[in-house]
């Protein structure tokens, strides 16, 4: 089966297996962070189907990422997690 007949929730369910933030494959906590925000950040620009799933089924997904001690104050990325994170996290950014 090729992966453009997946349903969106099984896609949404791969990427949130494929970003968990405490650990890696293996099974072992993860040493570096960016690991979860990089596939998060990846799989949104993959093609149109995987970027409308990202950007308006998978709220969640950009809110478990957020990790702010990964982003410079002046970083424009955190406003763009923080508004995709907005339907399942009550906050904004400055």
């Amino acid at each position: 089966m090729s992966l453009s007949k997946l349903s969106d929730e099984i896609l949404r369910r791969i990427f949130e297996v494929n970003s968990d933030m405490s650990r890696d494959p293996t099974g072992h906590y993860l040493k570096n962070k960016l690991h979860a925000h990089n596939h998060v950040r990846s799989i949104s620009q993959v093609c149109h189907k995987w970027r409308t799933i990202m950007l308006h089924k998978s709220s969640s997904l950009w809110a478990r990422v957020i990790d702010l001690q990964l982003f410079k104050p002046d970083n424009k990325w955190i406003e763009i997690v923080l508004k995709r994170a907005s339907t399942v996290l009550p906050l904004s950014a400055p």
